[in-house]
């Protein structure tokens, strides 16, 4: 009864995040920023690209896919590089590869030199996000790695949300180059910054490559997203490119996750989730990630073609989802840190539910300030959802192995958002124009997946009190 009292006061008491931990953790978001703010930017700007270079449209689309292929196909590397030559030196690396690949696509004389350029942005973006979470991961440690991940997890809601904004006035007031340009002053900050404050990290040589496992992930990672974002484009399977990706790609990642489970060295340490309360804070990712990306996609779409606001306008409305995920994020880290993820997570998908469900039934004269208000309860909840379970996944795995969870839960999570995307496309487009009633369906599967995901956090707030009364039982 003494050790479970002196349990509970430990766990009240949170050692305090000291100042250059989060020094650190900021200059590492500037990183993430970046990578995350530059998709949005471009797909605002596809249409003015593809005329001011004198190509189709179609081919301009490659500037997204392309990006998308490569950023998949990079992924699964962040493990084994992260200890081949440390996770600094490899966050660094990528960060001088991405503001180099940004200066290079503003000065592209034409559309396929972009689009190759725009492949090494996807290669190099796609290791600064999941590095960054290991750096402060093993930085911060377990007991405050809530509190300075969900840091990290603001830019994911706030880039998309006023990325559509900042891109408009780019292009409107600028030049489309400067969709690219505007990253070279950011990037040159974070290098200075990063060159002084991240640390390098240990190398660990010896572990081989493997060659096999990197080539079915990489072939089978890309191909699901690719079909995925197809089958959204399309809105159907009629698209002969949706299944000619998809059933390679499945097939690819099944061999993947067979050959990963069977030799001694692997590419990414899948029997993590033997973990039961990482596969649960895994599970209820995937469904986060849905829930939160088809927010993200969903609201714009529900402004531009249903009530006709302008790219700018939409860009400002949407504020109230960053604005409320600003307000709530600093709890939730908080939140985490005292008493757990899934609890947390829980609340949060209950208020993002909340927030999103009248809209399945509002007219589409709905008052702004009501409308506005709705997404402020969205955002709120989805800042308190969005980090605790992968902070929980993070803390359960041994510190050596925190890359292969970065890298596994930052998969999961994509993977999640584009079939969650995909999908609310398909449904506003099966009959054509989206209508009010196209909307309303659309907005009710969210909700469905936000309780989905609810319910995989309580199973992780399960798994997690099971932990923690083991834990108990075993203290001497």
């Amino acid at each position: 009864m003494a050790r479970t009292v002196q349990s509970r006061q430990a766990q009240a008491a949170l050692p305090p995040v000291p100042w250059q931990v989060w020094r650190l953790a900021i200059v590492v978001v500037l990183g993430s920023f970046m990578s995350t703010l530059d998709s949005s930017l471009v797909n605002v700007g596809l249409d003015t690209i593809s005329r001011s270079l004198r190509a189709s449209l179609t081919s301009a689309q490659w500037l997204s896919s392309g990006y998308v292929v490569a950023f998949a196909a990079a992924l699964p590397l962040n493990a084994w590089l992260s200890r081949r030559i440390g996770s600094g030196r490899l966050w660094l690396t990528a960060l001088v590869g991405f503001v180099a690949a940004s200066a290079l696509c503003a000065a592209a004389p034409n559309l396929p030199a972009l689009i190759a350029f725009r492949v090494v942005q996807g290669l190099t973006g796609a290791l600064l996000v999941p590095t960054g979470q290991t750096i402060i991961g093993q930085v911060a440690g377990r007991e405050r790695m809530g509190r300075v991940l969900n840091i990290t997890k603001i830019v994911v809601i706030l880039a998309p949300a006023i990325g559509p904004t900042i891109g408009g006035l780019l292009i409107s007031g600028l030049s489309w180059r400067w969709l690219f340009l505007v990253n070279v002053p950011v990037g040159a900050v974070a290098v200075l910054a990063g060159l002084r404050l991240v640390p390098r990290g240990t190398p660990a040589r010896g572990r081989r490559f493997d060659a096999l496992g990197f080539t079915l992930v990489a072939a089978g990672l890309p191909l699901v997203l690719y079909g995925i974002t197809r089958l959204g484009r399309a809105g159907s399977l009629a698209d002969p490119a949706v299944p000619a990706t998809l059933a390679p790609g499945l097939a690819a990642l099944a061999l993947f996750v067979w050959r990963s489970l069977t030799i001694a060295h692997p590419l990414l340490d899948l029997r993590l989730f033997a973990n039961r309360v990482y596969s649960a804070a895994t599970a209820s990712v995937f469904f986060t990630g849905a829930a939160l990306l088809g927010t993200l996609i969903l609201l714009p779409l529900y402004y531009q073609q249903l009530r006709g606001q302008s790219v700018i306008d939409t860009g400002l409305l949407m504020l109230a989802v960053g604005g409320g995920t600003a307000v709530s994020m600093p709890f939730g880290g908080m939140l985490t840190d005292r008493i757990g993820g899934g609890l947390i997570s829980m609340a949060g998908l209950a208020l993002s539910a909340a927030g999103i469900l009248p809209l399945a039934f509002l007219p589409a004269d709905t008052g702004l300030v009501l409308a506005g208000t709705l997404q402020a309860v969205t955002g709120f909840g989805l800042g308190l959802a969005a980090m605790p379970a992968l902070s929980v996944a993070y803390k359960t795995v041994p510190r050596d192995r925190l890359p292969d969870a970065t890298s596994e839960a930052n998969i999961i999570q994509r993977v999640g958002g584009s079939t969650g995307t995909a999908l609310l496309v398909v449904l506003l487009e099966r009959d054509g124009t989206p209508t009010v009633g196209a909307f309303h369906t659309a907005f009710g599967w969210l909700v469905a997946t936000c309780v989905i995901a609810l319910l995989l956090a309580a199973w992780l707030t399960i798994e997690e009190a099971h932990r923690r009364h083991g834990r108990t039982d075993e203290a001497p």
